[in-house]
């Protein structure tokens, strides 16, 4: 389905954007390689443009254990969307 993962379309600046996608793959890869899953949560909900106060209090509220625990999947989760790019072929 490729409606979930969070392709970005062809463009213009595929290059930066295939650059910015290896760099939040590496940080995500990061985190998760550290056991800190927390950190890897913050970092994922600031990309949506959140401010730290409000990823703090996402994470600290009743769902934030889970967000914190759901982030183990993140580096899985990022090795599968590859270059960030949508996969012309596999849409075909």
């Amino acid at each position: 389905m490729l409606a979930d993962p969070p392709y970005r379309r062809h463009g213009d600046a595929d290059d930066a954007a295939r650059a910015r996608q290896a760099e939040e793959a590496r940080t995500i890869q990061a985190f998760h390689d550290q056991g800190d899953h927390r950190g890897n949560a913050a970092f994922f909900l600031s990309g949506f443009g959140l401010p730290p106060e409000a990823v703090d209090e996402m994470l600290a509220s009743p769902g934030g254990e889970m967000m914190i625990d759901s982030a183990r999947a993140l580096a899985y989760d990022y090795a599968l969307v590859g270059d960030g790019l949508i996969p012309d072929a596999l849409a075909a």
